[in-house]
């Protein structure tokens, strides 16, 4: 990912946080099904747990349908996985003085790593750990996922996991803007009727503690 200097994040714990703020990623590999006799690239939607200390880097772990043939090519190849964070249209007419013209913010990490399947007892503490984060509650409600119902579907899944050998991560929130900009630009985002604008705000807030 090209990342300008003045974009550029490097605090390994900010780009964890981050990770796991904005956990639903794209996992993107190489796949063995041929499309005019070369190699193709795939994706895949999913949820990300990540492991923090774990590995020099972190360990992500998900898992992928059996009847997604991704998994097949997965063992031990290095792939990507891409997380998004907030973004949205910035206009040239929110700056204090012309000339400029319209760019798009954001927030992106991109994480690079080899694969390792996981066996089933490992597939299942991946599972409970997926739970754990997002709804810790469901874990011990055996009415709702009881044991014998997790083994039988879970035989229906792939789990692997990402040893990061590299992070590359950039938040691109008008940090090369005078504070006189990155305000208006806040307001701007923050008073619109878009949605993925609001959360652009929200997290420009957050990180650059404009009002």
């Amino acid at each position: 990912m090209f990342i300008p200097k003045a974009n550029r994040v490097d605090d390994i714990q900010e780009i964890h946080r981050f990770v796991n703020e904005f956990s639903f990623g794209i996992l993107v590999s190489n796949s063995r099904e041929k499309q005019e006799n070369d190699l193709c690239l795939t994706g895949t939607h999913i949820p990300f747990v990540l492991s923090a200390d774990e590995g020099q880097s972190g360990v992500l772990y998900a898992h992928l349908a059996k009847a997604n043939p991704q998994w097949k090519t997965l063992e031990n190849q290095q792939v990507m996985v891409i997380f998004s964070g907030p973004h949205a249209y910035i206009s040239p007419t929110w700056y204090a003085k012309p000339p400029n013209v319209p760019t798009w913010n954001y927030a992106a990490v991109h994480a690079y790593g080899h694969v390792q399947l996981l066996n089933k007892n490992e597939l299942l503490e991946s599972l409970t750990a997926l739970t754990k984060t997002f709804e810790p509650a469901l874990h011990t409600n055996t009415d709702t996922m009881p044991a014998s119902y997790i083994d039988k579907l879970s035989a229906g899944i792939v789990g692997f996991k990402i040893e990061v050998s590299r992070w590359d991560a950039q938040m691109k929130l008008g940090q090369n803007r005078s504070k006189i900009d990155q305000a208006e630009i806040y307001k701007e985002l923050l008073n619109s009727t878009n949605l993925d604008a609001n959360q652009l705000a929200s997290y420009m807030q957050k990180k650059l503690q404009v009002t």
